[in-house]
């Protein structure tokens, strides 16, 4: 080969690799695969020569995803969530972005081994070989009942020797195992379920009921403690009474009366009657105070009277078909507590 055109292979040859350099310095290369003993680098990903999806190798892809074998961190490691090993297989294991985790299922709600960011675990079964157990919700209730078995307490239940009335009209009460059910029939009846004595004399005490109605009009309805219940009309109860009182209009108040003066809250919105709901009234001393659901609706602060009979009534006054009163069985007097 003559000696000029030599140099010229030589020159050209130059040319294509100083080319071949600049592109690769400013990563602007396209389709072009570079190669080596240690190393694949193509347009989008870096990977190495044995990789092969799942089973061996690494790769690296522009889109910010990698897969590795394992490797070793000496610093933080952050991540938004966890699946291991993937997160469609049944059993595996996760954290979610907000930090609650997981086992043996693809979503927490299905999981039956899990422990939340509140701090509440499920497990189906735990066995504990050693280190000390602090049971914290155990030692609270075991705290509450010494001081309930130091206390005046009833609790109700299917026999717990409460007095049955159903007026005339084909009223009824029938007492379940878990509910007590008052019926009132047509023609103005009236049942109602009444301790056979007056409460516990005290200071001081609570009760609390669970209570629902069938329908929350052309009722006359009131559960608490009372000296007598027939008398309810209109939502007026002159008799000695504190409780939770709903007229034929379907409107509920709290109501307290010492005999003479019946004194009734506002009416108290927002609760569906036709819903089982917690009543509890909360007798200081100086006051009484009613809530449901845990929720403070009202407080009255004169003509209390505290120490009468517990007390259930449903009244009909619409003059045809029957409403029902559901008391679970689970009422509770607490006094001087």
């Amino acid at each position: 080969m003559p000696q000029d055109e030599l140099e010229q292979k030589i020159v050209d040859l130059q040319n294509q690799i100083d080319e071949l350099n600049g592109l690769i310095s400013k990563n602007q290369y396209s389709n072009t695969i570079i190669e080596t003993k240690q190393i694949i680098q193509q347009e989008g990903f870096m990977q190495s020569p044995n990789y092969s999806v799942g089973i061996s190798g690494w790769k690296i892809n522009s889109d910010g995803n990698v897969e590795f074998n394992e490797g070793d961190f000496r610093g933080n490691v952050d991540i938004g969530s966890l699946d291991i090993p993937n997160s469609i297989t049944a059993n595996s294991f996760h954290v979610d972005t907000e930090g609650n985790a997981w086992w043996g299922a693809t979503t927490i709600g299905s999981a039956t081994a899990k422990i939340l960011k509140t701090g509440v675990a499920y497990f189906t079964d735990i066995t504990i070989t050693g280190g000390t157990f602090i049971n914290t919700a155990a030692t609270l209730a075991e705290a509450r009942l010494n001081t309930l078995f130091k206390s005046n307490i009833f609790i109700g239940s299917n026999s717990d020797g409460l007095t049955s009335t159903a007026a005339t009209g084909g009223g009824s009460v029938t007492r379940y195992l878990e509910n007590t059910v008052l019926a009132t029939g047509d023609n103005a009846s009236f049942s109602t379920l009444v301790s056979v004595a007056p409460g516990i004399s005290s200071s001081i005490g609570q009760f609390i009921c669970y209570v629902k109605v069938s329908n929350s009009t052309q009722n006359e309805i009131f559960w608490g403690r009372a000296s007598e219940v027939t008398g309810l009309l209109n939502g007026v109860l002159t008799s000695s009474h504190v409780g939770f009182i709903v007229d034929r209009s379907g409107n509920l108040y709290a109501s307290s009366c010492d005999g003479v003066t019946q004194v009734k809250s506002d009416a108290i919105t927002g609760i569906t009657l036709t819903n089982y709901n917690i009543y509890r009234i909360n007798f200081t001393g100086s006051a009484l105070e009613f809530y449901i659901n845990d929720v403070l609706k009202a407080t009255i602060s004169t003509h209390l009277d505290w120490n009468e009979f517990i007390s259930f009534a449903i009244a009909n006054y619409n003059g045809a078909g029957t409403r029902y009163l559901y008391v679970g069985n689970s009422y509770t007097l607490i006094d001087n507590v």
